[in-house]
This record gives C-alpha cells, sequence and structure tokens, in this order.
C-alpha cells in the first residue's frame, strides 16, 4: 500500500485546471459566434498556459473555412462539453460538502459562479441568433 500522504489530490489545483478548460472552450464557442472570448479575467485566475493561446488563431482561422451547419455544430458541441465540465465541478461541490477547507470551498464556489455566468451569457447569444439558430442547448447550467 502507499502512504497516505502521497494520495493526496491538490484540490485547488484540479478546481483551478477544469475551471480553465471551461473557460478555454467558452472562449473558442465566442470567438465562433464572432465575438470577444469569455471572461478572460478569471482565466487569470487558473494555471499559466490554460485555456489560452495557439488555440485561438487555429480557430479564428478554422471557422473562416466552416459552413453555417459547421459552425453552428461547433459551437453547440462546445457548450455541451463546458456544461458537462460545470456539471463535474457541480457535483464536487456536492459531493465534497462538508470535507474541504474555507479557501478550497470558496475556490469551488468562485469557479462555479463564474463558468455558470459565463455559460448563460454564451448559451444565450448562441441561441438569440449570434451564430446560432436559436433554442438548441441553450439554457442555464446546474
Amino acid at each position: 500500500m502507499s502512504d497516505p500522504g502521497t494520495d493526496r489530490v491538490d484540490f485547488a489545483g484540479l478546481v483551478s485546471a477544469l475551471g480553465a478548460s471551461a473557460f478555454g472552450i467558452l472562449a473558442h464557442v465566442e470567438s465562433s459566434l464572432g465575438g470577444e472570448p469569455a471572461d478572460r479575467a478569471t482565466e487569470a485566475d487558473a494555471p499559466a498556459g490554460e485555456g489560452e493561446g495557439k488555440g485561438d488563431v487555429e480557430s479564428e482561422a478554422g471557422s473562416a473555412e466552416l459552413s453555417p451547419e459547421q459552425k453552428e455544430e461547433k459551437v453547440q458541441s462546445g457548450l455541451a462539453a463546458a456544461r458537462q465540465v460545470v456539471d463535474t465541478l457541480g457535483m464536487l461541490e456536492t459531493k465534497t460538502q462538508g470535507n474541504l477547507t474555507t479557501e478550497e470551498q470558496q475556490l469551488l464556489q468562485g469557479v462555479l459562479t463564474e463558468l455558470r455566468i459565463t455559460y448563460a451569457r454564451v448559451a444565450e447569444r448562441a441561441s438569440t441568433g449570434a451564430g446560432g439558430r436559436g433554442g438548441e442547448g441553450g439554457g442555464r447550467a446546474k
């Protein structure tokens, strides 16, 4: 058996990495919609290199060559992926209730709040015709 101290998970790192991943996905969705990337201010709290950088230029170049249907599929796929991360973080919040330090709880709640706001804004924009056809995959993350 391994030493129990070595099995400890870096919870703050995990939450930050998942949050950065979701913000990166939402930024790509937003750029596919033809707008500014989603809330980069919160991404600054994430580990360096997560959710930003080289993929942005490639994403914008690739989006110009996509048909409207392909763009819509990309937007919906991105929204679904971001929602899955938000739901996973929500599940972590529920399952770890009462077992986190104050700092860990505040970090998780802060990341979840910002992600939910950003997700709702991007999903609303996609459903109101700013790159989307409306209605599909919109809605608020739990």
